[in-house]
């Protein structure tokens, strides 16, 4: 067994030199990384923890504006329409009226609406009042044939409806027809009191009432005509109309000269052209039955003379008359 080491023997110095030099050099390093975490930078503080991210809740969307409707025409009606200006008295005829569209306000419960049958119920129809021309007709302004009040608006501005007994071979020729332009011819005996002439002994004739509309016939009415071949073949003609009253449009005056007339002899009715030459237009002279038949020769008075008398009836009209003069019987 060796020996133990003394103490105080250069081996055993060694030893604790050493481990006292280690233990040195741990508390050197110890110290040393003390000081070092002392001195050194402080680490960057931790981020703070991230907000709580709060979902907003979702914005209540706006409802949607309306959108504007576009603008749709109304649906424009077609009424009838003066195509001209009209007159009180005038007959509607097809070229007066026309359909449009009206783009206005209108009362169409008093206008006339286009439809299947209309126009034909209309035309022919009286005008009351004017119509002015591009303006609707209204049924207040019309009034159709067979209905009150229609011989009224048929007649013209100043004038009369005078009804009139004709003969019966006028009235029953059934040439006339409402519409006709007629003359009035009055026949009548003239009395004389003596006189030698035959316009003194028989009846005489004078047109009375020339170029006057027949209203009516009886109860048939001025109607609307169609002219032309297309209307002819349109439509079968009218039947002659009958009665022996005709109904005339005339002026006061010829009124008047009607209503003596009738009382004076028998009234003819003559038919007259749809032109009339200007001669034609008022003939009006007198006409003698010596004009019909020769005068009778009569024996000679040797108390009786005949004197000649010239009777003016009018500007340029006059005639020449024999009147029967007796002698005075000489006083005894």
């Amino acid at each position: 067994m060796p020996p133990m080491p003394q103490f105080g023997q250069p081996g055993l110095l060694n030893a604790r030199n050493l481990i006292a030099g280690g233990i040195a050099v741990a508390v050197v390093v110890v110290a040393w990384l003390g000081l070092r975490s002392m001195f050194a930078e402080a680490p960057p503080p931790p981020p703070p923890p991230p907000e709580p991210v709060v979902e907003a809740a979702p914005e209540a969307e706006a409802p949607p504006e309306p959108e504007e409707p576009e603008e749709v025409e109304p649906p424009w009606p077609f009424v009838l329409v003066a195509a001209e200006e009209i007159f009180a008295g005038d007959l509607l005829t097809p070229d007066l009226v026309e359909w449009r569209m009206w783009r206005h306000e209108i009362n169409l419960d008093n206008a006339l609406e286009r439809n299947a049958d209309i126009l034909d119920r209309v035309l022919g129809a009286a005008v009351k009042l004017p119509i002015k021309a591009n303006t609707p007709i209204y049924r207040d302004r019309i009034v159709r044939p067979g209905f009150p009040g229609y011989i009224t608006a048929a007649l013209a501005p100043g004038h009369r409806a005078v009804p009139v007994q004709v003969d019966g071979a006028t009235a029953s020729a059934g040439i006339v027809h409402p519409g006709d332009t007629v003359d009035l011819t009055l026949v009548y005996a003239q009395g004389a009191g003596g006189s030698q002439t035959l316009s003194a002994l028989g009846p005489v004739a004078q047109v009375i009432v020339s170029n006057v509309r027949v209203l009516a016939i009886g109860s048939n009415v001025l109607r609307m005509r169609t002219s032309g071949m297309d209307g002819a073949m349109q439509s079968p003609p009218p039947e002659p109309p009958s009665g022996n009253i005709y109904t005339l449009e005339v002026t006061p005056r010829d009124a008047d000269r009607i209503a003596l007339g009738a009382t004076t002899g028998q009234l003819r009715v003559n038919l007259r052209p749809t032109t009339s030459l200007p001669e034609d237009l008022d003939h009006r002279s007198l006409v003698g039955i010596e004009e019909v038949m020769r005068p009778p020769s009569l024996p000679p008075d040797p108390q009786v003379e005949a004197a000649q008398v010239r009777i003016i009836r009018g500007p340029g009209r006059s005639d020449t008359v024999l009147v029967a003069v007796e002698e005075e019987a000489p006083s005894s």
